[in-house]
């Protein structure tokens, strides 16, 4: 038994230092901070979230897009047929189960060609509801985040409200795709990164909240390999100490090692549903060694006396062949973009087309155009609270430990004349992170040479309108032009919505010819 020496040389059992259950009189509160009207706000854009993915959920009738893969994945799990991907099991297990809970049954249906008709007896809108729900709850996910900052209910609104209003996250969130689930494990992990930051060391609360990054960071990795951005970024902050807001608590090492070591458990979970439920020789064997398809029934080199490979074995085979397949991916594509002209929406992706009906995946350009004003704005911003904390000699809320400062603003003298809005300082700090957030989602898409797509783009753009809630509260101090702004805006984006509509739902009321307001769209 370990023991530790008190005062007066007596000694003391050792204490698990990350306890579950509270002191006596105590009780645990996980959201602290979350108010009746936070709670009602969200239910709110939920609802409202949920009408606009679930509207005409069953049209088009055909597979549309990089649902010829994903439906295509989720026959295999239903047949056991092996199969290979590029991108790791959960998005694809999720819908496999949506489908299984819903009633799915392929019943022979191959997603071979784009625009292929689905039979009557197929129930493919199982799939596309899994993908609807998912993603409807990235957006009061994106609320309370922005609250969890302490950005006003009007900023954290707006946001909110861009990300439900935009295009190219609607039509992802409609279909028989995955990037609604990437988006909604990277929004989890931020979040409860930001609750963990907020608890005290030793406390049941710090003890949950670890447990849930690291299952949030797992998942995030887990959808795509992209979305590790998010878990890096969180994971360097609490490593290195550094601060954006006052109840920001230092993570140990030892913490963060726990969350790295459950998200790997949790990744590791993935693969072994995937390996159990793909046990049948299938369209993906080519892709393996013969000693992994020897694990495969019905394979040609299949035979049960040879010794089979571990499971970590197939694990790391199966993880080095996607890395290098996804190297090897040089095919373009007529709708393919570049990852510096999706912050404006360049080039959009027709998604489907029958005679005047057509899913065209654009961004919202109201949206889009003002978090790219957030983005710019935020580099005089941050030179401005440097040059401020500078010529006053006092201390940014952007430091380490053993400089925190009592305040999570730039300067004290400012906070007593803004208690409650958005300092200088804070925009710096906060802005920092976003910003960085933001850039780091671009970083995977630059100096590659294959093929990349302006859904690509959602990640960033989650954090981009953190930026953009950030730089609101920043400029407009004054709580009703703040909420005067804010349903202007709403409405703005509101209404490129409804112009473009038809290209979400795919009912022939316009051409995308009439709604071609940049050349490239």
């Amino acid at each position: 038994v370990r023991a530790r020496k008190q005062e007066g040389g007596r000694l003391q059992p050792w204490v698990w230092p990350l306890p579950l259950l509270p002191r006596k009189g105590e009780t645990i509160r996980l959201f602290p901070d979350v108010t009746v009207w936070d709670v009602g706000m969200m239910g709110v854009l939920l609802v409202i979230c949920l009408a606009t993915r679930l509207y005409r959920i069953m049209e088009p009738r055909g597979v549309v897009f990089d649902e010829y893969h994903f439906g295509e994945f989720v026959n295999g799990y239903f047949s056991h047929r092996y199969f290979f991907d590029i991108h790791p099991p959960l998005g694809k297990l999720v819908l496999a189960l949506g489908g299984l809970l819903g009633g799915y049954d392929p019943n022979g249906f191959k997603y071979e060609t784009i625009g292929k008709p689905f039979p009557r007896d197929l129930n493919y809108g199982s799939l596309r509801l899994t993908a609807a729900i998912l993603g409807s709850m990235v957006i009061p996910v994106l609320y309370l985040t922005a609250r969890n900052f302490r950005l006003s209910i009007e900023a954290a609104t707006t946001a909110a409200c861009f990300l439900l209003l935009d295009m190219s996250f609607c039509i992802e969130s409609r279909l028989i795709l995955t990037d609604s689930q990437l988006l909604l494990s990277c929004a989890i992990a931020l979040l409860c990164m930001t609750e963990l930051w907020k608890t005290e060391d030793g406390t049941p609360e710090r003890t949950i909240w670890i447990i849930l990054t690291g299952l949030g960071c797992g998942t995030a990795i887990s959808v795509k390999w992209t979305g590790l951005a998010t878990p890096a970024l969180t994971g360097l902050i609490s490593l290195t100490g550094i601060y954006f807001t006052r109840h920001q608590k230092r993570i140990p090492f030892y913490q963060c090692v726990l969350i790295g070591s459950i998200g790997l458990m949790f990744y590791l979970a993935t693969w072994w549903f995937h390996f159990r439920l793909l046990y049948l020789s299938g369209p993906g064997d080519a892709f393996m060694n013969i000693k992994f398809q020897r694990t495969l029934i019905g394979n040609r080199f299949y035979n049960s006396k040879f010794p089979k490979e571990s499971f970590l074995t197939r694990t790391y085979l199966l993880n080095k062949e996607m890395l290098r397949a996804n190297a090897a991916i040089t095919a373009r594509h007529p709708w393919e973009s570049k990852w510096y002209t999706w912050p404006i929406s360049w080039r959009g992706i027709l998604y489907y087309v029958s005679g005047r009906r057509e899913v065209y995946l654009v961004g919202n350009i109201v949206v889009y155009i003002l978090v790219l004003g957030a983005v710019i704005l935020y580099i005089p911003t941050v030179g401005l609270a440097i040059w401020n904390t500078m010529g006053r000699k006092e201390v940014t809320s952007l430091v380490t430990e053993r400089q925190k400062p009592t305040e999570d603003v730039l300067s004290v003298s400012e906070s007593e004349i803004l208690p409650r809005e958005m300092t200088l300082g804070r925009a710096g700090a906060l802005g920092t992170l976003f910003f960085c957030g933001w850039g780091i989602n671009l970083l995977p898409y630059i100096g590659i040479n294959r093929c990349a797509f302006l859904y690509h783009y959602l990640p960033g753009l989650y954090y981009g309108l953190l930026l953009f809630a950030t730089m609101l509260d920043t400029l407009i101090r004054w709580k009703h032009a703040r909420r005067f702004i804010a349903v202007a805006l709403i409405g703005a984006a509101a209404t490129v919505f409804y112009l473009f509509a038809p290209l979400v739902y795919a009912y022939p009321a316009r051409s995308r010819e009439s709604l071609r307001w940049f050349p490239k769209w």
